[in-house]
C-alpha cells in the first residue's frame, strides 16, 4: 500500500481516537485502534495520552506482531491480530470503554442484552454480539476472542470494554456507537421501569461485579513495568 494511504489511515484513527475521547467511549489511559493496511498492522501506542497522539506516534507491526518501526504498540495487540488472523473480512478493529454496554452487559443476562434491539440502527449494526466474562487484557483476553470471533462483529468483555470490527474504520465506529446508544436506552428503561435502590445496588456491585481483589493486583504489577 502507498505511503499517502498509510499516512491517512494513520490520520482517521488519531482523529477517531478523538472522537472517541470526546463521547465518553473512553478515558485519557484506556481504548486503542488498529487499521489493516495491506500486509501493516497500524496500531495506537502504549504509554500515550490517548487525545493527544499524533500521526506518528502509531506503531507499525506485521500480521505476527513483528515492529515494524520505533513506536511501541498497544498492549492489547494480541486481541487485534487474532482478529485479523481470524477475519479476512475485518480491516479496523476499535476497542473503547463506552460506560453503558459495560453496565447493561453486567447487569443483564447475555441472551437478553445480546438480543434486545430497541432501535432500528440497533436491529441492523449490532446482530452479532457476544458478551464474555472478564479476561485481563492483552494475551488472556485475546485467546478467548479468538475462540468466538468467527461468529461474531462485536464482542464486549465483562468490567472491561468492547472490540468493534468492520470492513473499514466507519463500519467499526458505527456499531460501537449503535451498540452504546441502544444500551443506554435498555438501562434507563430498565430504571424507569423498576427504581432504584442505593444500598441494594452498593451490595450487589461489591459482590456482583466488581473486580476482585487479586486481579486488582494482577493488573497493578502488570501495567507498572
Amino acid at each position: 500500500m502507498a505511503g499517502t494511504n498509510i499516512d491517512y489511515l494513520k490520520r482517521r484513527i488519531v482523529d477517531t481516537m478523538s472522537v472517541l475521547y470526546d463521547r465518553g467511549y473512553l478515558s485519557s489511559v484506556g481504548g486503542n485502534i488498529s487499521y489493516r493496511a495491506g500486509e501493516i498492522i497500524l496500531i495506537t501506542p502504549s504509554g500515550k495520552t490517548k487525545f493527544l497522539i499524533t500521526p506518528d506516534d502509531i506503531a507499525e507491526v506485521s500480521l505476527d506482531g513483528k515492529a515494524l518501526n520505533k513506536v511501541k504498540p498497544s498492549s492489547e495487540l494480541p486481541v487485534h491480530l487474532v482478529i485479523y488472523k481470524s477475519r479476512g473480512d475485518v480491516n479496523c478493529v476499535i476497542h473503547a470503554h463506552p460506560v453503558f454496554t459495560i453496565i447493561a452487559s453486567m447487569m443483564f443476562n447475555e441472551s437478553f442484552f445480546q438480543g434486545t434491539k430497541i432501535t432500528p440502527e440497533s436491529a441492523v449494526y449490532t446482530g452479532r454480539v457476544k458478551v464474555i466474562s472478564y479476561r485481563s487484557p492483552g494475551q488472556e483476553a485475546a485467546e478467548e476472542i479468538e475462540k468466538i470471533i468467527g461468529h461474531s462483529d462485536i464482542i464486549v468483555v465483562k468490567n472491561h470494554g468492547v472490540f468493534s470490527t468492520g470492513r473499514d474504520i466507519d463500519e467499526a465506529l458505527a456499531r460501537l456507537e449503535v451498540l452504546e446508544e441502544n444500551s443506554k436506552l435498555i438501562y434507563y428503561l430498565s430504571l424507569m421501569s423498576v427504581g432504584f435502590d442505593a444500598s441494594l445496588a452498593q451490595k450487589v456491585i461489591s459482590e456482583k461485579y466488581a473486580l476482585p481483589g487479586e486481579e486488582v493486583d494482577k493488573l497493578l504489577k502488570i501495567y507498572k513495568k
